[in-house]
């Protein structure tokens, strides 16, 4: 059952306070941080004070974390085709006004291009490192959606297919990769030489991941049932969602094209708050 928005009118800003301060970033002092720029030398640490989720037996957390990159020029489109969908979809009612995703964040780092073959930023002008962060529980991230999931999932999707963006060969999920018309090979202008050199240093594939394999053969993910639940696939029908959750299409503009898996709820026209899988 969905919040009502006043309430998450005032849940909202104390999750960030509370959660996302508390348990991702703070200062030397211990002092929490929300909001910060600054260079990654300065901003990063090998390792999380006590009170850190990732360190607590009780949160048992994890994050859901989804890292491209796509070119500087492209960056404003990208960041429009963003703020729509939460304009559109998550807060596309009055009642929605005050609906937000859990704790978490967006974060855009930029840099250069470089010459290894299969790098994120290979031969690019000027690269944006963009990423989906968002914390959940270990216990339950392949059981129950994500609050407002269909957003996270919509900026994947859009990000790999309209924006030819290159994932993170560390992060991501499997569906990135296999995606069955947006492929990895067709992002990377040097796969080819690379899958040269594996042929002349590891010709019988001993050093040879997986996910790797998948790839070079042109495997792509399969569709079944609450597939898109556990991130193996993206939606194309209302069976690949989970428990009361439809497949639908952004109605952001000129998104219509990118599905997600919308709560039933969230469907109703006009309304915020109804829970049609109740009636």
């Amino acid at each position: 059952m969905p919040f009502l928005h006043i309430q998450e009118a005032v849940l909202c800003p104390t999750s960030a306070a509370n959660s996302v301060g508390k348990s991702w970033a703070s200062l030397g002092d211990g002092s929490d941080v929300l909001y910060a720029v600054g260079t990654t030398n300065n901003l990063a640490a090998a390792e999380c004070w006590d009170g850190c989720a990732w360190n607590g037996p009780t949160y048992n957390g994890t994050a859901e974390d989804v890292h491209m990159s796509i070119e500087w020029d492209r960056l404003q489109d990208w960041v429009t085709d963003i703020k729509n969908i939460f304009e559109y979809d998550l807060w596309a009612t009055e009642p929605d006004k005050g609906r937000c995703l859990g704790p978490g964040y967006l974060w855009l780092r930029f840099g250069h291009g470089g010459p290894d073959y299969m790098s994120m930023d290979y031969d690019m002008r000027k690269p944006v490192y963009i990423q989906s962060t968002w914390l959940k529980s270990r216990g339950a991230m392949d059981k129950y959606p994500m609050r407002y999931g269909f957003v996270t999932d919509l900026l994947e999707i859009i990000s790999l297919c309209k924006y030819g963006s290159r994932p993170h060969w560390g992060k991501n999920f499997e569906r990135t990769f296999t995606h069955p018309t947006c492929t990895i090979p067709s992002k990377y202008p040097a796969f080819q030489k690379a899958l040269d050199l594996q042929t002349k240093h590891d010709p019988k594939g001993v050093f040879e991941p997986k996910l790797w394999k998948q790839i070079r053969d042109g495997k792509r993910y399969s569709l079944f049932p609450k597939c898109a639940l556990t991130k193996e696939c993206y939606c194309a029908e209302d069976s690949h969602c989970p428990i009361k959750h439809r497949c639908a299409p952004s109605k952001a503009p000129g998104l219509g094209e990118f599905k997600a898996c919308f709560p039933d709820w969230r469907l109703v026209p006009g309304s915020g708050v109804e829970d049609i899988s109740s009636g």
